[in-house]
């Protein structure tokens, strides 16, 4: 690739910024610190939405009614990466012990219900909320969206 040149931080800026056009490929940029890198970052452009990922802040709960675990949704190219303009609209079930406390996206303007089992992703993102009930077990959350193939991720409550 070509370089788009080097920069520093002065005073209160806190970070160098350049304006690039946009070009389908890899952005990588190297922090330095007395000419040595320290810190590499890597933007890659996206393909088109190709499946779900769930990710669960906790895979095991207490079964008292009131634990949670939130659930981040990412739609996702065949290479792995977000897809930022994805706004499918995915939806939840949920089996064995525990159930849809909420979904969200972040985005304000989103006039939808918090407590339905459904949401819009918003920049290829959404958020689902499982709730644990008194009973200790398993359960299980199922993600679906129009073209995609269905994904769950499993958590247990104990």
């Amino acid at each position: 690739g070509k370089s788009l040149g080097t920069k520093t931080k002065e005073g209160e800026n806190l970070h160098a910024v350049w304006k690039v056009p946009f070009e389908a490929g890899t952005l990588k940029a190297v922090s330095k610190k007395n000419g040595k890198a320290v810190l590499t970052t890597e933007v890659k452009t996206a393909g088109k939405a190709h499946k779900i990922e769930l990710i669960a802040d906790r895979k095991k709960l207490e079964a008292d009614g009131k634990d949670l675990s939130f659930i981040t949704v990412n739609v996702l190219d065949k290479d792995g990466n977000i897809v930022p303009d994805a706004d499918n609209l995915i939806e939840f079930t949920i089996e064995g012990n525990g159930t849809i406390a909420g979904t969200d996206n972040g985005y304000q303007a989103d006039l939808n219900s918090l407590s339905k089992p459904e949401r819009n992703a918003w920049k290829g993102k959404c958020l689902a909320i499982i709730k644990a009930n008194e009973k200790a077990g398993k359960i299980k959350l199922t993600a679906k969206a129009d073209g995609l193939p269905a994904v769950s991720v499993k958590v247990k409550s104990k």
